[in-house]
């Protein structure tokens, strides 16, 4: 699923990406992707729920905040909570609003595209 279906907020200074940014596949492939057509910045997205907020890039994810309300770190962040420190001049960052950041993860690591739990959230939405 593309993020920009997602309805990101991009940062001000991420919005000269914003288009690519939108086009990007949200999996470890597509941001990767991103990464090498502009390998002076570098894309993550942070998925927040109403409990917890997790940090998405090409190699995993990590907890985006110090309290104990996050998941654990996955992918080649295990036993790194702090996940990848990124110059503040190369971050692009898009933040997206979920009802289950776990069920994110689980998509994201085992590589499955998250359009079918996206939609499914959607509608639970649109029925309250």
């Amino acid at each position: 699923m593309k993020i920009g279906k997602m309805d990101p907020y991009i940062r001000e200074e991420g919005m000269i990406y914003e288009k690519e940014i939108c086009e990007t596949e949200f999996s470890k492939k597509g941001l990767s992707e991103f990464h090498k057509k502009h390998s002076d910045k570098y894309l993550v997205v942070t998925l927040l729920d109403r409990l917890s907020a997790q940090t998405f890039d090409k190699s995993g994810t990590w907890p985006a905040t110090d309290d104990g309300d996050d998941f654990p770190p996955t992918g080649a962040y295990v036993n790194k909570r702090d996940g990848r420190r990124v110059d503040p001049d190369r971050l692009v960052l898009a933040l997206i609003d979920v009802k289950n950041v776990l069920d994110y993860i689980k998509f994201f690591e085992d590589e499955l595209d998250v359009a079918s739990l996206w939609e499914k959230e959607n509608e639970e939405e649109d029925e309250e």
